[in-house]
């Protein structure tokens, strides 16, 4: 965003876009919630590709054979996330990059088939925010959030009384499966794990994700439900300003 600015773009925050203007067949600017019209050769939409042709330039300007081919799209894979404040520096946990991908072997056709079961997943995302925000939480502690794909589907099936143990079992997988590779010096447990009714540890699955298939054909809006006591509800949104990653095996 800095890089944008210096540039010469201007970033508005908590601004809002009801409508994608279209002139001559192309976009041409927006209209944003406060009724300013704001012109533009380029649009940028990250609202799912159905949502942003229907509801944002409307299908009276859509090719139909366009439209129709977004909606008979496949549903993209959601994540499983934990959510963690560890009372340990990123120094001591050995976590210098903002982004590090763990898998277990690689053979990853088997991978991608495990996104579409219940099972412990085999490859997932470590990020740590301090890597990229040092401050952004107190001195001697870091934010960690472990994210694994999972396909939306194979959620429906689970009772709701079943459903926050599968996400803790899942989620035990994924922390167990980090402590191989990132074991904190002295007692990793008492490091790594959360009480489970902790404000600082929480589990987010894909099961609103699939729920809202039906207007998000393409997956590509998260939506997180908390089931943590201590946290608010509200939808996940990615970090920006990512570093580049390193990739490590368990093999």
């Amino acid at each position: 965003m800095n890089t944008f600015e210096e540039l010469g773009g201007e970033v508005r925050m908590n601004c809002g876009v009801q409508k994608i203007v279209t002139e001559s067949g192309r976009v041409c600017g927006v209209i944003t919630d406060e009724e300013e019209e704001i012109r533009a050769d380029w649009i940028v939409s990250n609202a799912d590709p159905v949502t942003t042709c229907r509801d944002l330039i409307g299908f009276d300007k859509v090719p139909p054979r366009f439209f129709t081919k977004l909606q008979s799209s496949e549903v993209a894979a959601s994540t499983v996330n934990v959510y963690m404040g560890v009372d340990r520096s990123p120094e001591e946990l050995g976590l210098t990059e903002h982004e590090v991908f763990i898998n277990t072997d690689h053979d990853f056709d088997r991978h991608y088939e495990g996104t579409k079961n219940l099972e412990a997943p085999e490859a997932l995302g470590v990020t740590c925010y301090n890597a990229v925000y040092p401050n952004i939480s107190p001195k001697g502690t870091c934010i960690v959030v472990l994210t694994a794909l999972k396909y939306g589907e194979p959620w429906y099936g689970i009772a709701p009384e079943h459903y926050v143990d599968t996400k803790n079992r899942i989620g035990d997988a994924m922390i167990t499966m980090v402590e191989k590779v990132f074991p904190a010096s002295g007692n990793t447990r008492r490091w790594w794990r959360c009480p489970r009714r902790s404000p600082t540890c929480a589990m987010q699955a894909p099961w609103a994700a699939a729920s809202m298939a039906s207007i998000n054909p393409l997956g590509t809006i998260w939506f997180g439900e908390w089931v943590i006591e201590g946290l608010c509800k509200g939808s996940i949104l990615s970090a920006r300003g990512r570093s580049p990653g390193a990739v490590s095996n368990l093999a």
